[in-house]
């Protein structure tokens, strides 16, 4: 069983090449086999070669829900956190209302829905 981090050290463990899990663990010290895929290494981790899988958590957690979800799941672990950005440029005209567009998006019904129906989680409440 794997609670955290520390675990990972005891147990086999795989992650998808040239990607910033594999330079998490690196940086970790920690023992791996990188695979070229993320279903790669989910077939793996299904089969039993593996013990845990490192990557980023929605895209791991949505290959799961397409495939996997009858023999994995994903824990609530996070090695490094990460944010994902749209990159503008400090003039654009597209700063203003792209913003206040997400915050309208991530609010609404819509977001929370498809949150769950692609990534499993719980809706979140802003109200």
């Amino acid at each position: 069983t794997i609670a955290g981090i520390s675990d990972l050290a005891s147990v086999r463990v795989g992650t998808v090449k040239g990607t910033s899990s594999e330079g998490d663990l690196i940086r970790r010290k920690l023992k791996f086999q990188s695979y070229d895929t993320l279903v790669d290494g989910l077939r793996a981790l299904r089969a039993g070669r593996l013990d845990a899988f490192v990557y980023d958590k929605p895209l791991m957690s949505w290959a799961i829900r397409q495939g996997f979800a009858s023999r994995l799941k994903v824990l609530d672990i996070s090695i490094e956190p990460q944010s994902y950005a749209f990159a503008l440029s400090p003039d654009s005209p597209l700063r203003k209302p792209l913003s206040i567009e997400m915050l309208h998006t991530i609010q609404g019904e819509e977001w929370n829905d498809a949150r769950v129906r692609y990534l499993g989680e719980e809706p979140l409440n802003f109200r």
